[in-house]
């Protein structure tokens, strides 16, 4: 059985988790963030050092004991210093890293008094692999 890390402060939805078990088997195992790790993961100060990025990246992980998991995947989005501490924690462990990729739809509605309301929806469309472990 294959072991996923979803790293995000969002939640996976039903198409990434589709997209998965495409990719990984039925049975893979897909541990998200709790709370508190979603927390650190969402909350990146703006004017942080890529030391102290790396710190949070820790912090968020011991959210889910990834030190004590055999993962063979992460999956994660957000923040771009985030990510790379991510993606350098994967190239030293072994494991391959993935990133959601998603299209923009955008719908265009004219209310009563002539104004137009433009909502965007991003879609899934695939997991990008960014680095793979063999």
């Amino acid at each position: 059985m294959k072991r996923i890390c979803w790293m995000s402060n969002h939640p996976i939805n039903e198409d990434q988790q589709a997209d998965l078990h495409r990719m990984f088997g039925e049975d893979c195992l897909v541990l998200e963030l709790p709370p508190e790790g979603k927390r650190i993961w969402g909350n990146i100060p703006p004017d942080a050092g890529f030391y102290k990025v790396q710190y949070l990246f820790w912090e968020a992980c011991r959210t889910i004991n990834l030190c004590d998991l055999d993962m063979d995947a992460m999956v994660v989005m957000g923040e771009l210093s985030m990510c790379l501490a991510a993606a350098l924690w994967c190239m030293e462990n072994g494991v391959s890293l993935y990133t959601p990729t998603t299209a923009m739809e955008s719908r265009e509605e004219t209310l009563p008094d002539g104004s137009v309301r433009k909502t965007n929806v991003l879609r899934h469309v695939l997991l990008r692999r960014l680095h793979y472990a063999a």
